[in-house]
């Protein structure tokens, strides 16, 4: 592929996941990285069959946790999918989170998850991922900055560190909450990256795009 929207490394497996790709735009691309990684082979470039009139589904974004992957496909929702066979992805569970489910990112422990529901301007969803058979919607939470917002902040990228989830919130800069309790986030921290004029409304896309909250210096990058 020459381009793609993100990639993910299972470094346990040493396998890179590629989606939202110009040569596979419904599915996933995964290399093997184990043999040689500036020359990665190609193990699979396959659908994801997250819907069933398509027989595919586009990944915004992926997750992958040794050969289980977590998929944010979209209006189509949060899917679980065992790539332990990269050339044939088994649907483990999948929930339509109600909203366009652009990118999550799961507890250590495997038994959350959070999604950042980018468009339209949606709350933080956790849902219970414990029992794969029975994904169970939790709830919502935000804490906007500006007072008396007229829709919630917009999250773009959920990241958890041990029991910290460290958000991307355009124009709220960088929130980072306390999950001790996954089912009641608190506030830890915050760090706005947008002026004062900017917080007229949370419509638009400025100010916290990404974030990295894995540098071993314990830095953020932002």
């Amino acid at each position: 592929f020459g381009e793609a929207h993100n990639i993910f490394i299972d470094e346990k497996n040493g396998r890179l996941y590629s989606v939202g790709t110009d040569t596979q735009s419904g599915g996933v691309i995964v290399l093997d990285l184990t043999e040689d990684p500036d020359n990665p082979t190609l193990l699979a470039s396959v659908n994801l069959p997250a819907n069933p009139s398509s027989g595919q589904g586009y990944a915004h974004d992926i997750y992958v946790r040794d050969n289980i992957a977590y998929g944010s496909h979209g209006y189509l929702g949060f899917f679980i999918w065992d790539m332990t066979d990269p050339t044939t992805p088994i649907l483990l569970a999948s929930k339509n989170t109600g909203a366009y489910n652009h990118s999550s990112w799961v507890t250590e422990d495997l038994q959350y998850a959070y999604i950042a529901e980018e468009v339209p301007q949606k709350e933080i969803t956790i849902l219970d991922i414990s029992d794969v058979t029975d994904i169970q919607y939790l709830g919502q939470f935000s804490d906007p900055l500006l007072p008396n917002a007229p829709t919630p902040p917009r999250a773009h990228n959920p990241f958890v560190r041990a029991d910290l989830l460290y958000i991307s919130y355009y124009h709220d800069g960088v929130k980072v909450y306390d999950i001790s309790d996954p089912l009641m986030p608190e506030i830890e921290a915050y760090f706005d990256t947008a002026d004062d004029t900017e917080h007229s409304n949370y419509s638009g896309y400025i100010g916290a795009w990404g974030i990295y909250p894995y540098l071993p210096n314990g830095c953020i990058g932002v």
